[in-house]
């Protein structure tokens, strides 16, 4: 969800704020318990809207909060698109606590929420396998909150028009995204559904948009077109996204990266290929994952000298600086170590043995690497420094 940084106000101070947890859900049985189970200890009440479950999810949900001891209410809506059903599922929140917390069902936190109130919505930190993005998750539950768009939503406060922002971004406490869990997980055209709905939203909003959902609309359409596989069809609407002026950066970003990805995939010409990842770095020359990505292309190219050249400069740049100046989905495995890895193959091939295996010696023992393939990489190196 995004939001311009509106300017502050003056804010009431909230200490140990009471929380609602607010949920949408429907055949979760999977998943839910493990939902429940990561925020129980710091809700006083919740509020959940089952959109026609046909398992035993409404069952668990009310022995799991009976057994707990924690007040709250089960209501069953018919499914119209996640904008409308989670506007829904906010009003029937509405003044039952200090704050809203929502999640979906296939999401669960990892660590304990302390924090003292006062802000009207708070970024918390999310991660979704190695992707890291902030997502406001916490909302002041005495105002009216509206979710816009069929999917992908913002959302915006109906009675306030300069909400403050909290940030509750720490490396202890986070939210945990696992799509593969959830009841949609098992539909395999739900990217292609959320696709067609979103292109149909594109062209609803080309005059009339007043949730400013056009060209996120754009955006996301790619997004759900590459999830779903369809890369074709993602490159078309990444490339009209980029021809739309006055866009947020960092999508722009994202999609130069994303084609780049693409391309690849789709045994594009090289230049082409090239030419998007380094678009990406144009832009923004402080994240690594285009360097990264294209710093590999270079070294299965026979281009090793540009693939040394490229990733010396990405090694400098710090996953833990990156997320305090950008919030979409930056991947850590592009950063660091991965860099080092990387670059100490591009040494290798241009002949700098010396420098190659102080880059390996740094992460050969790293338990998150490969660490069969990096000792043999080793004794390459070592082979060839014995040779030469």
């Amino acid at each position: 969800m995004e939001f311009i940084i509106p300017p502050p106000q003056a804010e009431k101070i909230i200490e140990n704020p009471k929380i609602c947890f607010a949920l949408v859900c429907k055949d979760e049985e999977k998943c839910i318990l493990t939902a429940l189970e990561s925020v129980y200890k710091f809700i006083s009440y919740w509020v959940i809207c089952d959109t026609g479950s046909t398992d035993k999810t409404c069952e668990l949900i009310e022995n799991f909060f009976k057994e707990k001891e924690i007040p709250g209410e089960l209501f069953h809506e018919s499914w119209v698109n996640f904008g409308y059903n989670k506007t829904l599922l906010f009003d029937r929140c509405y003044k039952k606590a200090d704050y809203i917390l929502h999640f979906d069902a296939d999401d669960y936190f990892v660590g304990d929420l302390k924090f003292v109130g006062g802000k009207t919505q708070y970024y918390i930190n999310v991660k979704k396998n190695d992707v890291n993005y902030p997502c406001f998750l916490l909302f002041d539950c005495n105002y009216k909150w509206k979710f816009c768009g069929v999917a992908h939503t913002t959302i915006k406060c109906l009675d306030n028009d300069n909400p403050t922002l909290g940030y509750l971004i720490t490396d202890d406490f986070y939210m945990y995204s696992s799509p593969d869990t959830g009841a949609r997980s098992f539909d395999p055209e739900k990217y292609k559904k959320d696709a067609e709905k979103l292109k149909t939203q594109f062209f609803d909003t080309l005059i009339f948009d007043p949730d400013n959902l056009n060209t996120r609309s754009i955006f996301y359409t790619a997004q759900s077109y590459r999830d779903h596989g369809d890369l074709e069809q993602a490159a078309k609407w990444y490339n009209l996204y980029l021809k739309i002026k006055d866009t947020w950066i960092e999508e722009q970003y994202m999609c130069y990266f994303n084609l780049g990805n693409i391309y690849k995939s789709l045994k594009y010409d090289f230049k082409l290929i090239e030419k998007m990842y380094l678009s990406a770095i144009e832009l923004i020359n402080d994240r690594a994952e285009a360097y990264y990505h294209l710093g590999i292309l270079y070294n299965q190219t026979n281009n090793q000298e540009y693939s040394y050249n490229l990733l010396l400069k990405a090694k400098n740049i710090k996953f833990e600086e990156t997320v305090k100046k950008y919030v979409l989905f930056l991947d850590s495995r592009c950063y660091g170590k991965y860099i080092l890895d990387e670059l100490s193959v591009a040494c290798y091939w241009t002949n700098r043995i010396q420098e190659g295996i102080e880059y390996l010696s740094q992460i050969i023992d790293d338990p998150d690497m490969d660490q069969t393939r990096l000792q043999e990489n080793m004794k390459h190196f070592k082979n060839k420094l014995n040779t030469d």
